[in-house]
């Protein structure tokens, strides 16, 4: 199975840790760990993510439909908070 094959690979390369490409089919987080995974990488999904649903709500906006545009906005005074709290390096 993929769990057992994960394990396999992550028992093969100890010490090094294993990084794992994020995947809808993927089993959970929690059995990840489980099976040797120490890092799970996001890749582009987040941002592919942000821009599909951007493309959406432009096409709705040009489309004359703003409301959805206001379902789920991340407010000013947090987008400011979690760059003020985490300078860059």
């Amino acid at each position: 199975s993929e769990g057992n094959a994960i394990a396999a690979i992550a028992e093969a390369i100890k010490p090094m840790p294993l990084n794992i490409m994020a995947l809808p089919s993927l089993p959970s987080m929690d059995a990840l760990q489980k099976q040797g995974v120490r890092r799970l990488s996001a890749g582009s999904a987040i941002a592919q993510a942000a821009l599909g649903r951007t493309s959406r709500l432009a096409a709705g906006f040009l489309a004359g439909t703003i409301g959805e545009m206001f379902t789920a906005i991340a407010e000013y005074d947090t987008v400011n908070e979690s760059f003020a709290n985490n300078p860059p390096h």
